[in-house]
């Protein structure tokens, strides 16, 4: 399943593309970055809906 990850302080995870909205990163403002794993878990990163600031979408 694609998904999209912030490769910055936050690691955000989300089901859709946009940009990283989480103040305390350092990639804030910067596009989300697709991410093609096959098991869909990020267990380093943080979900999108935990992600203080969390993600604004492109749609």
């Amino acid at each position: 399943m694609s998904h999209y990850v912030c490769k910055g302080d936050c690691k955000t995870v989300s089901d859709d593309a946009g940009i990283c909205q989480a103040d305390f990163c350092n990639k804030k403002g910067e596009e989300l970055k697709i991410c093609g794993c096959e098991d869909g878990v990020h267990s380093e990163h943080a979900t999108a809906e935990n992600a203080s600031g969390g993600v604004e979408t492109g749609a």
